[in-house]
């Protein structure tokens, strides 16, 4: 479990780096573990970014709607990023969050995508039943930064067609 995030623990360690009594590197250190949002449900991770370069991700499948709805909101709020995996077209009407992009196939919501691109992924998928969790992996890895390259139905007997 990690310290509640708010205004006054992180004014109380900047006045610690201020003062010599902590180096910022420390201080950057102690940021790392102050990372979510208990929201009763759920404790929302607004650091995970900070620790490993990639944003929470919200798995909206066993959630109810407004679970996975205040989930998102909360993270959009604070980051003005999000993807919501296994959503429902419902979720995406109820959310109403403006330049979200709801992909029906997949089930991916996203809205404020890393536009720089940095590194490759290819994803083949064997059949037309493949399609929805294809989408789904690339469509994180477009929002994370990378440029995709989809190849669709290469079958698995079929290795041929991607040649």
């Amino acid at each position: 479990m990690g310290t509640r995030m708010d205004a006054d623990a992180i004014l109380k360690l900047l006045e610690r780096v201020k003062a010599g009594r902590l180096s910022p590197l420390k201080a950057i250190d102690k940021l790392r573990h102050m990372p979510y949002e208990d929201m009763d449900f759920a404790k929302v991770d607004h650091h995970r970014h900070l620790r490993s370069g990639i944003p929470e991700v919200v798995y909206a499948e066993g959630k109810t709607t407004d679970e996975v709805i205040a989930i998102s909101k909360a993270l959009h709020e604070k980051s003005k990023r999000l993807l919501v995996t296994r959503a429902s077209k419902d979720i995406h009407k109820k959310l109403k969050l403006k330049g979200a992009k709801f992909h029906e196939r997949s089930g991916v919501i996203e809205a404020g995508a890393d536009k720089r691109k940095k590194g490759n992924v290819l994803v083949i998928s064997a059949g037309t039943s493949d399609l929805p969790v294809s989408e789904e992996a690339a469509v994180t890895a477009s929002f994370l930064g990378s440029k995709v390259v989809s190849v669709h139905d290469a079958g698995v007997a079929g290795m041929h067609r991607v040649m």
